[in-house]
């Protein structure tokens, strides 16, 4: 089998210095948060969409995703990103019941070896009627 050379042949030693090194590894890139959905009616159905990305040089597994409390949910669009890629985290919190100021979260657990888990958080602020 004959040797790749020229651009895959760079890319292909880049990619084992970088083993070698230990530089290659996935990375989680969140959206900008805190989320604040500003005033919003008392018990109302809230959805946002959270960007997440893959800022690492090898491929990102996104695992468990937790929720703060029953109230809100959390899905992804995709669990595995290759470097470069993204995906969204849609996020449902269905405020029923609840007044006054809150702040929720939503943790995500991944194969990012320096921040393993990372959360998002939201706020809404209720109007009172």
């Amino acid at each position: 089998m004959p040797m790749p050379t020229g651009r895959p042949m760079r890319c292909a030693l880049l990619c084992a210095l970088l083993q070698c090194a230990g530089l290659a590894q996935p990375s989680l890139v969140l959206d900008t948060q805190p989320f604040d959905f500003g005033k919003v009616a008392p018990d109302a159905l809230l959805r946002h969409t959270f960007a997440l990305s893959n800022g690492g040089t090898e491929p990102l597994v996104l695992g468990r995703v937790s929720t703060s409390c029953g109230c809100t949910t959390g899905l992804l669009g995709k669990d595995t990103l290759e470097p470069g890629e993204s995906t969204e985290l849609a996020v449902t919190f269905n405020t029923a019941g609840l007044r006054g100021r809150s702040r929720k979260t939503v943790q995500i657990a991944s194969n990012d070896p320096a921040n393993p888990v990372q959360t998002l958080t939201f706020e809404p602020r209720f109007e009172i009627t």
